[in-house]
């Protein structure tokens, strides 16, 4: 029943997500891309003269042309070419060529990229910040690092004013990064300074999440508990940690990731070994059985998965799991390739303002998941100043987990209610008592 549950409200889900799911899933601009090998011809910067037929004007605009094998394309003529697309973007008053210079901007963006990821970072931010220039925030293929004013509602642009300044002077601020500092003689990390966002869930994500919810509290053995909503589901998870703090600390993070992962693949049901067939190409067990190749049992024919998997994951998954993690969209990579999402703001993390929280119950055990269970390399993301995570499949994660991450946080976060609990349970634990 819980299954076939899960399968009637993922298709309700599916049917009714909003116009902006469903533009970016047909139109998506970060799916109209081309590889480094496709060029944009950068010699149709100049608008059509009036009158000209646009049937003519947009073809001759984003013509496709592939560079010789002895062609370099370099980040600075790469930046001087989106410089000189924005100039005419602000100068076009034609709403079709406008918006076919925007993607011809886009894909330049992404080539920058592939190509180096301090330049695009360069060039993206100087656009951002100008008060000249119309480019918001999400016109970026990829935000990692982007910083985003106190106070700001998600998803604004930077706005700090840049102006004409000339691009070749113009130094960009420094990434998003660990804002770590000493309280009562402990490091910690500080607390995202950003306004919350109050996005509501529709009668299908409140019914999924309590599913999901049920789910958990049978694996934890706590049951839901009182609280409601994403709340509550942080409060089962706040719970469980502590129990199994208090049991033993040496295998505290391995019972909670095991948890999530339990949870998960009874969550996906009879999507699993699907996935793995069409998406990881893993031979089926039974399949092995049947041809008498004990050898192919379980054998990842392609390791990491099959090369569509990535872009066709990051596809949809902001449809199908928004109701856990809240707004999500695709985005490209940090190395410029498709198979990334980005969640807008994370409620799990926004609610809970644990960092514990966030990687044993969500980074690790979907990292796992996916990489050991389904086959295709995950990459988990979380940014503690803007809240915001980035999911990129096919990346993997660093070796040795956050200890070789050095976008992960050292220190706790300075407002996590959990701190000083979990901090006295491992004083006690080392003291033998």
């Amino acid at each position: 029943m819980e299954k076939f549950l899960l399968i009637v409200l993922f298709g309700f889900g599916l049917v009714g997500f909003d116009s902006t799911s469903a533009f970016q899933l047909a139109w998506g601009r970060q799916e109209r891309s081309r590889r480094a090998s496709v060029r944009v011809c950068s010699s149709a910067l100049e608008p059509p003269p009036a009158g000209a037929d646009l049937a003519v004007s947009i073809p001759s605009l984003l013509i496709l042309n592939k560079p010789s094998p002895t062609t370099r394309v370099t980040s600075e003529g790469l930046a001087k070419d989106i410089l000189e697309t924005q100039d005419a973007i602000q100068g076009e008053e034609g709403l079709v060529l406008r918006e076919a210079l925007k993607l011809k901007r886009y894909l330049l963006l992404c080539s920058l990229l592939e190509e180096s990821q301090d330049d695009y970072y360069r060039v993206a931010s100087f656009l951002a910040e100008s008060k000249v220039y119309e480019f918001g925030r999400w016109d970026a293929p990829n935000v990692q690092g982007f910083g985003l004013r106190a106070g700001a509602e998600v998803g604004a642009g930077v706005g700090a004013g840049s102006g004409g300044e000339d691009f070749k002077e113009y130094e960009p601020p420094p990434r998003v990064g660990i804002r770590e500092r000493v309280v009562d003689g402990v490091k910690v990390t500080g607390d995202s300074e950003l306004m919350k966002r109050n996005d509501r869930m529709s009668a299908v994500d409140g019914v999924l999440l309590w599913v999901f919810r049920k789910i958990v509290g049978e694996e934890t053995g706590l049951g839901m508990g009182e609280t409601k909503g994403m709340e509550g589901l942080v409060e089962q998870g706040r719970d469980y940690m502590i129990k199994t703090n208090q049991e033993d600390t040496s295998t505290a993070d391995e019972k909670q990731v095991t948890m999530v992962r339990n949870t998960l693949r009874r969550l996906m049901g009879p999507i699993k070994p699907i996935y793995r067939l069409f998406m990881a190409g893993i031979v089926p067990a039974k399949v092995g059985e049947a041809l008498g190749k004990e050898e192919w049992k379980d054998k990842q024919v392609f390791k990491g998965g099959l090369f569509y998997a990535p872009f066709l994951t990051s596809l949809v998954t902001p449809l199908f799991f928004q109701w856990l993690v809240g707004p999500a969209r695709t985005s490209r990579r940090s190395d410029g390739t498709r198979g990334g999402v980005v969640v807008e703001k994370c409620r799990f993390l926004e609610i809970s303002n644990c960092k514990g929280l966030c990687l044993h119950l969500c980074k690790s055990p979907a990292e796992q998941f996916f990489g050991e269970e389904l086959g295709v390399s995950l990459y988990v993301q979380p940014n503690f100043e803007s809240h915001e995570c980035h999911w990129n499949w096919g990346e993997e994660a660093p070796d040795g987990g956050v200890r070789g991450d050095e976008a992960w946080p050292k220190g706790c976060l300075e407002g996590c209610s959990d701190r000083k609990k979990v901090a006295a349970i491992a004083e006690r634990g080392a003291g033998g008592t």
